[in-house]
């Protein structure tokens, strides 16, 4: 990738952005939202029925979860999926543990929005 700087912004900045990226393509290859919804929708039941219900849970949510601004989706996430700290989350994102409270807080109360929509 060295060849794709095109020294248009600092070299660290450059680089930082590719390891945000990274970070952010890791936490979307995990897909812990479809685990963790597994396990609260999973009832052991072999019932067609609740077993399809469940799944469009599963689905409803990740489609909310992918409408969250960028920032928003990576602090919920991390913090809330990942069950990572503030100040790791800050650490990774390399932004402000204020900010990232502000931004859990926010992604929080959009999927709550989102979700009343929809139920």
């Amino acid at each position: 990738k060295i060849n794709k700087f095109a020294g248009r912004s600092k070299f660290s900045t450059w680089l930082y952005r590719i390891a945000v990226n990274n970070c952010l393509n890791f936490i979307k290859k995990q897909r812990p939202t479809e685990e963790l919804f597994e396990e609260i929708t999973s009832s052991g039941k072999d019932d067609p029925v609740q077993k399809y219900k469940s799944k469009k849970f599963r689905e409803m949510i990740k489609r909310t979860v992918a409408k969250l601004p960028e920032v928003q989706r990576a602090v919920f996430t991390l913090r809330t999926l990942e069950d990572l700290s503030y100040q790791e989350v800050s650490e990774i994102l390399r932004k402000p543990v204020s900010t990232i409270k502000v931004n859990h807080h926010l992604a929080v109360k959009n999927l709550r929005n989102y979700l009343r929509q929809k139920i």
